[in-house]
């Protein structure tokens, strides 16, 4: 589990209100003797903490749960536990802006959690999705392409119309950085995938534009544009889908479909989710991640029964 930095105790003086709202949580839930473990769902012994909260040299919170051995940050065990640390300490203690530390150490005696709201007014936006973030980013890096001639060339040469380009959003990224919530975007040229259902964005493929991924011949992401494929690497940054997106897709659109194809990750799932919606494969009946398993629950909803035909896909490039 990634270990995101989400509770500073030396510069921010509500992190320890939250630590101690938390280990409070941790209390009551490890007073429920049989209750599942929040990180693996496997039950303690009697008296056997589930779990506990420790810092590291850097001050940062974690906890860990002592059945299973997982780590996780402040943030996502209150996730976990059913707890919306935004409504209980707002975007604060999440979105972490320098004008906020500013606000904190100029009065950080007698800085309350009211206070803090009060502080970030002008300063922290709302909390947005990962897709709205990737939104506003794609739209900034299209215009950057627009402006650069270099790559709008690279691109053309790799079999790219000036049309396909403004269609699909590509776009160009001359220097990575951080946006303020983890979110890195490297260098390069900037792909957008969208659902095909919802056209929310569900990743973004980044590539660089130099001799060694290819220069003159057109790339994978020509496949789904209708352009003459070739494979190509690439660095994937991607956020949270939520719900069944984290399993694949199940199609209702025909009754007869059996057809279950099982990719290797989440980016062959998308591509081959694209090409069933474009081809109208409506013998599928569903896309499904393999590395994040199928769920129990997923087998009980009858989706999977014993006599559905099950198809295995190691790559995306295997799938005509």
């Amino acid at each position: 589990m990634r270990k995101t930095t989400i509770f500073d105790l030396q510069n921010d003086p509500v992190a320890a209100q939250v630590a101690n709202y938390l280990s409070n949580l941790r209390d009551d839930y490890n007073d429920r003797v049989h209750a599942d473990c929040p990180f693996c769902g496997k039950k303690a012994k009697r008296g056997q903490n589930h779990f506990t909260i420790y810092t590291t040299n850097r001050n940062n919170l974690y906890a860990e749960c002592f059945v299973c051995g997982q780590k996780a940050t402040m943030w996502q065990l209150a996730k976990l536990l059913g707890v919306d640390l935004e409504d209980e300490f707002t975007t604060y203690t999440y979105k972490r802006r320098p004008q906020v530390y500013a606000a904190q150490q100029h009065d950080a005696t007698t800085t309350t959690i009211d206070d803090a709201r009060t502080k970030q007014k002008d300063v922290a936006c709302a909390t947005t999705s990962w897709a709205s973030n990737m939104e506003v980013v794609m739209m900034r890096h299209a215009q950057e392409l627009q402006h650069n001639g270099a790559i709008l060339d690279v691109l053309r040469g790799w079999g790219y119309t000036d049309s396909i380009i403004a269609e699909s959003g590509i776009g160009y990224n001359s220097n990575w950085y951080k946006l303020i919530d983890d979110i890195w975007i490297p260098a390069g040229i900037l792909y957008p995938h969208r659902d095909l259902i919802t056209n929310e964005i569900v990743m973004v493929h980044v590539r660089l534009p130099y001799k060694t991924s290819g220069l003159h011949q057109p790339d994978a992401l020509a496949k789904a544009m209708r352009l003459e494929p070739t494979k190509s690497k690439y660095t994937s940054i991607k956020g949270s889908k939520g719900g069944l997106t984290n399993y694949g897709y199940v199609y209702r659109h025909h009754e007869n479909a059996d057809i279950i194809i099982f990719a290797e990750g989440e980016k062959d799932c998308d591509n081959i989710h694209r090409a069933v919606m474009e081809n109208k494969l409506t013998f599928v009946k569903a896309v499904l991640n393999s590395k994040d398993k199928v769920s129990v629950s997923l087998r009980a909803s009858g989706i999977i029964d014993a006599n559905s035909r099950v198809l295995i896909i190691t790559d995306d490039d295997e799938a005509g």
